[in-house]
């Protein structure tokens, strides 16, 4: 995750590949310096392995993009 972000404890984070493979829970920790985040999964959908993966607030607005507003 990038750095200098104002993730805070709580929130609700969904990791996901596509609309089809994703997972999510709330925010244990987000370190803003090195951009390490821990989250709590408690919902998964999907299956597979992936190297990128966009992760985001739940529930956040997206632009006609589909880039977070």
């Amino acid at each position: 995750v990038g750095t200098g972000l104002a993730y805070t404890t709580g929130q609700p984070v969904v990791i996901a590949y596509d609309s089809s493979n994703y997972m999510s829970g709330p925010l244990v920790s987000y370190n803003s310096g090195t951009g390490a985040m821990v989250v709590n999964v408690d919902a998964v959908v999907g299956s597979g392995t992936y190297t990128s993966w966009a992760v985001n607030i739940n529930g956040a607005a997206k632009r006609a993009d589909d880039s977070a507003v």
